[in-house]
């Protein structure tokens, strides 16, 4: 009775363990089979001339430059608060997937018009089904996080950063560079009313067309940070994107890639848990195996072992 009601115990272990591993089998599967029908079903598959995906890359971004102006209150020397202008670009660059591209253009153009925005540059590719736009946008400061909380909510976002870089130094520079070529200028024009002979006068003209030239670039530079010009700018690419229509044949797919990839799944954790406590159990039998080698006198203390003489 006892060896039968030891097998039958035996049988009973080993049902459960098999109903255990076949219920993490199980788990493992549909939670795949699960990934599989949602992202596959709502993978991209997006052909146009852009040569990355997801993240933002735009040729027009390159070519827009705006600086906004702030007023920053500042404590001189005699203890007294001054307001200095401070001169910045601040740039928001942002990637997003939508399948309504019509839709969610139109709802891009809206927001531009209710934040008085600027649309400075825009570029759309792609046949019907797989557009991109890249659009470059200029806003006022004041209007900038308001905007970007706006275009953050047209189709799906997927990529997002906003960067802010002082220009100040660099305009206190191109500022002195213009003091400079004007008071070169105005040198020049005095020793061009002195007269001279004609091959130095046409020396010195040259060189104040030259310094004119020079003057010309910078107001052009400079124009950049004037403050009826004062924007942020906002990047986005809107990337169409179609959804694959869920099939008997796309369910069946999907079920046999999760099934493969469950049997790989399973078998390699099985064989880490084996191995984890097959390791275990060797050192647990090591050191019992140590333990009983060790001889321990009543008392408890180690054994001492007398020397040869």
């Amino acid at each position: 009775m006892g060896v039968k009601r030891m097998a039958n115990d035996k049988g009973r272990l080993r049902v459960k363990l098999f109903s255990l591993l076949l219920l993490s089998f199980l788990v493992v599967f549909l939670c795949r089979f699960a990934y599989e029908l949602y992202f596959t079903a709502n993978d991209l598959v997006v052909t146009y001339t852009n040569n990355e995906y997801g993240g933002y890359s735009s040729e027009s971004s390159r070519k827009v430059t705006n600086v906004a102006t702030d007023k920053i209150k500042q404590t001189d020397f005699s203890g007294q608060e001054v307001f200095l202008d401070q001169k910045y670009e601040k740039t928001a660059n942002m990637a997003s997937k939508t399948s309504d591209f019509e839709s969610d253009n139109d709802r891009l153009r809206t927001v531009v018009t209710d934040n008085k925005a600027v649309i400075q540059m825009e570029k759309l590719s792609g046949l019907s089904g797989m557009r991109a736009l890249d659009i470059t946008i200029g806003v006022s400061p004041a209007n900038f996080d308001k905007m970007v909380d706006e275009v953050k909510n047209i189709g799906h976002l997927t990529s997002f950063a906003v960067n802010k870089i002082d220009k100040t130094d660099e305009f206190k520079t191109l500022m002195a560079e213009a003091e400079t070529l004007k008071k070169t200028r105005a040198s020049y024009l005095v020793i061009k009313e002195k007269g001279g002979g004609v091959k130095d006068l046409l020396l010195l003209e040259d060189k104040i067309l030259e310094v004119e030239k020079n003057l010309q670039n910078l107001g052009v530079n400079l124009g950049v940070y004037s403050t009826e010009n004062s924007f942020c700018t906002v990047n986005l690419k809107l990337n169409e994107v179609s959804k694959r229509q869920i099939s008997a044949l796309f369910v069946l797919k999907a079920a046999k890639d999760s099934f493969v990839w469950s049997i790989f799944a399973f078998i390699s954790l099985m064989f880490i848990v084996t191995v984890v406590f097959g390791f275990a159990a060797v050192s647990i039998e090591i050191f019992f195996f140590m333990k009983r080698k060790r001889p321990v006198q009543a008392d408890g203390a180690e054994p001492t072992v007398k020397e040869d003489r």
